[in-house]
């Protein structure tokens, strides 16, 4: 009797901690990814906080710039030791270990290099980090945009919400914005105004290619492209991915770039493309998706190892492949009109194949019926790229 009455008292109590975990931390659960995001947040949203980043602009489109909070973050992976945030400008490095250094004994600090370590085993790496940064004001304290943005961010990348290991949103911002305080940032980055300078210098000389490729986005888009600030940083090495942010007035991606460094530029531009192909893309792949027939090819398809190497990149789920996909193949066909179909093939369809997209380069031939057809918008062109795609790739009993 005694055993049954612990027993009932152990499983209320188990029952009473688990409905205080979830009205604690006010969370909604999604059972197919495994994640929970916080409903609201404790942080005030700040959308007007001064901006001190280095900024150039190239034209109305383009503004180039080292956003002060993303060099913030990238400097916090740095010390956690992230391989893909690694300055290899001499003297950016010499003074960052210089300046760093007399803060080593901070528990502030400690605590932020400590946080970002942990949740990298989780996924925030590469372009998290930066992508987080954009949601961010400046100084590092706030949300500068509607805390819905930021839960739809959070939801769209399974490594944004791992939430055993990543935690509330809320305490992510708190200890980078701690350390922001802690090693007074804002110093750290003014004494070294000139390294920025000079890194969107480098940039800025290839305005020609980015003015010609805006213009191939918005013929083929059919619209004229919207105001983007290209957040370059001298922290961020390796960084082969772009993220992106809207806010309603502007977009922010951070294409791969390192202060100082020769290199190619059309790999930024093949980035900043397939960046500002996501907002187009985007609806049609998610809506291709979800067609009872696309899905249950996708479900044998995405399968195995195909589906580990589409994991290792963040691209778990039958939404985030063909979002994926859509954007690739649109990608190609902007770019098909800037490069050669030999640069466009080693800058971008051989690792899209890489990273498990064996057929963006049917689908970027189907994308050449929108391109030389009557659509207004690359939506309208949805039903026809479905009905194509089936066609071409899943088994049914009327192909």
């Amino acid at each position: 009797m005694f055993n049954k009455i612990k027993k009932c008292v152990f499983v209320l109590m188990a029952a009473v901690i688990l409905a205080g975990l979830y009205s604690c931390n006010n969370v909604k659960g999604n059972a197919e990814y495994g994640f929970v995001v916080p409903l609201k947040s404790s942080v005030e949203v700040k959308k007007d906080v001064p901006d001190p980043s280095v900024k150039v602009a190239v034209n109305d489109s383009f503004v180039l710039s080292v956003g002060i909070a993303n060099e913030c973050v990238g400097t916090i992976c740095w010390l956690a030791g992230f391989d893909e945030y690694q300055p290899d400008d001499e003297n950016l490095l010499n003074a960052a270990q210089e300046y760093f250094s007399k803060y080593k004994n901070s528990k502030k600090v400690k605590k932020a290099i400590s946080h970002y370590k942990k949740i990298r085993r989780s996924g925030f790496s590469y372009d998290a980090p930066a992508q987080f940064a954009t949601y961010i004001t400046p100084d590092c304290h706030n949300w500068r945009t509607d805390y819905e943005n930021v839960k739809k961010m959070a939801a769209e990348r399974n490594q944004f919400v791992d939430f055993n290991t990543f935690g509330n949103l809320d305490k992510l911002l708190e200890v980078t914005s701690d350390f922001y305080d802690a090693v007074d940032f804002a110093s750290f980055y003014q004494g070294n105004i000139d390294q920025y300078n000079l890194l969107l210098k480098n940039v800025k000389n290839h305005s020609n290619q980015l003015k010609k490729v805006e213009s191939y986005y918005s013929d083929y888009f059919h619209q004229q492209m919207e105001r983007t600030v290209l957040n370059f940083s001298g922290f961020n090495v390796n960084n082969n991915y772009g993220c992106s942010f809207i806010d309603g007035e502007k977009k922010y991606f951070e294409p791969k770039y390192s202060a100082g460094v020769a290199y190619d530029f059309s790999n930024n531009l093949f980035v900043i493309v397939h960046e500002l192909s996501h907002p187009k893309s985007n609806p049609v792949g998610d809506k291709m998706s979800r067609n009872p027939i696309i899905s249950a090819y996708l479900d044998d398809y995405l399968t195995g190892e195909r589906k580990e190497t589409l994991a290792s990149y963040a691209y778990s789920g039958n939404d985030n492949y063909m979002c994926e996909l859509i954007t690739r193949a649109n990608t190609i066909r902007v770019l098909s009109k800037y490069f050669t179909e030999e640069e466009v093939y080693n800058n971008c369809i051989f690792y899209d194949i890489q990273q498990g997209f064996d057929a963006v380069t049917e689908v970027a031939e189907m994308c050449k019926e929108y391109e030389n057809g009557d659509y207004k918008t690359f939506e309208d062109f949805e039903e026809r790229l479905t009905e194509l795609y089936i066609k071409k790739f899943c088994k049914t009993t009327d192909n």
